[in-house]
């Protein structure tokens, strides 16, 4: 039983940490998208403030700036590394589109969890109702499965 406890870990684990990779490289270009616009706005406003252009040295260091703000400066290892952590300890940050009103994912699951229960629950009584209604036509259900009818292999 503990062989299969552990070995169920392992492979969850496993699973995850594929995940987070797989998420790291798309989170990777959703981020570079995400820099990129910010350095525009920022580049616009410096030029609305000043009158006048930034220079290359202060674009670039801003945009490193950023990018160690986001930890695209880390190596790609360690960001599917951190993503993986964070999903274990239920660190899943903030969404980028609002959805249910917030950007913060653990609310949007408390949300969406709360309709699924809603709806699991009512198909259950449902289910449960139709299970119900059909007793009343349970002999004859009964006189249809029987195996009277049919002979026994001995």
């Amino acid at each position: 039983m503990l062989y299969r406890v552990v070995n169920a870990l392992i492979l969850l684990f496993l699973a995850v940490l594929l995940m987070s990779a797989l998420f790291t490289k798309l989170a990777t270009v959703q981020l570079n998208a995400q820099i990129n616009s910010e350095v525009q706005q920022w580049i616009r406003t410096y030029q609305q403030k000043t009158h006048q252009a930034p220079t290359q040295e202060a674009i670039e260091a801003y945009r490193k700036s950023l990018e160690h703000q986001y930890g695209l400066d880390k190596p790609y290892w360690q960001r599917a590394w951190n993503y993986a952590i964070d999903t274990f300890t239920f660190k899943w940050g903030q969404s980028i589109p609002p959805l249910y009103g917030t950007h913060d994912v653990k609310d949007q699951i408390k949300t969406a969890l709360a309709n699924t229960i809603l709806l699991f629950t009512t198909a259950q009584i449902l289910i449960i109702l139709i299970g119900l209604s059909s007793v009343s036509r349970a002999p004859a259900i009964q006189e249809a499965c029987s195996t009277e009818r049919y002979p026994s292999w001995q």
